[in-house]
């Protein structure tokens, strides 16, 4: 019992950690993404649309940037623009200039403060969980767009959830599990997923598969594909390319997808990790039949 609190402790002192770390690094890119780059003609994006030599400049910068500051499908630069209370990104994703939805409280406070803001914990909404920064574009005084850069923080968030469920599931396994995790954080953070994230679908699979077996049957052939693709880890952006749709679609069906999970648990803190396990557990089930 001593090794799991242990164990416990140090993960969330190194979660913490991490968060910090992180969050600053987002700072230093956001501030330096917006210094390096003429930004002054951002806020005419959204009239001129997607198909001007505007946004494509723009978008260029986003992805060039992107490369520079982050490996890949570590993080990103994109850029946000607040009109009307909607937000709108240029990313380095597909050339698009998407509809968010409404900005979130953290834009809305870089364009009030017209100071840099940023994540004080992970955020997780339906494009993922990160981590990050935002920093205001200024013209004659005015905010006219925002400049972030944000970290993919679903590993760490995944591996911390799972861990502390498996903490409790049995002393036994917890008290292996704690000794790795033991290890790994006394050093440097890893991501041993595979392994636990198949304790955790073990451990998960009685109370879920009535539930994935319910969702599957609910599902429209589109959303079928893209709960496949969850079950295999795949991010949203991965699973766009893989079945040649937008990414918005994607978005939609996902979010379609977790309305119906929550739906059928009777729990609105479903997540993807969530939707992950389930349709492991229906691919598996699929497999096994003979």
């Amino acid at each position: 019992m001593l090794v799991i609190v242990i164990a416990s402790r140090l993960l969330g002192f190194n979660t913490d950690r991490w968060i910090h770390d992180k969050t600053a690094q987002a700072m230093r890119i956001s501030l330096a993404a917006a210094a390096s780059t003429d930004w002054s003609l951002v806020d005419r994006v959204q009239k001129e649309g997607k198909g001007s030599s505007l946004f494509r400049r723009y978008h260029k910068d986003v992805v060039d940037l992107s490369q520079r500051y982050f490996r890949a499908k570590e993080g990103s630069v994109f850029v946000a623009l607040v009109i009307r209370g909607e937000e709108y990104d240029i990313d380095n994703g597909e050339p698009d200039l998407d509809d968010i939805g409404k900005a979130d409280d953290l834009e809305l406070a870089a364009y009030s403060t017209k100071k840099t803001t940023y994540t004080l914990s992970p955020i997780s909404d339906d494009s993922g969980t990160y981590v990050a920064a935002f920093t205001p574009v200024m013209n004659d005084g005015k905010v006219i767009g925002l400049v972030s850069a944000e970290y993919d923080s679903a590993p760490l968030a995944d591996f911390h959830a799972i861990v502390r469920s498996v903490f409790w599931w049995s002393v036994l396994p917890a008290a292996l599990v704690s000794l790795i995790i033991s290890y790994i954080f006394a050093s440097n953070f890893a991501e041993p997923m595979d392994v636990l994230r198949e304790i955790e679908t073990v451990r998960r699979q009685s109370e879920q598969s009535r539930a994935a077996d319910e969702l599957w049957s609910n599902l429209t052939p589109a959303q079928r594909q893209v709960f496949q693709l969850l079950g295999q880890g795949l991010k949203d952006l991965e699973i766009a390319e893989k079945l040649t749709v937008s990414l918005n679609t994607v978005k939609s069906h996902v979010k379609s997808i977790r309305a119906k999970m929550r739906d059928i648990v009777g729990d609105n803190n479903v997540s993807r990790v969530d939707l992950a396990i389930a349709a492991r557990g229906v691919l598996q089930a699929s497999s096994s039949t003979p």
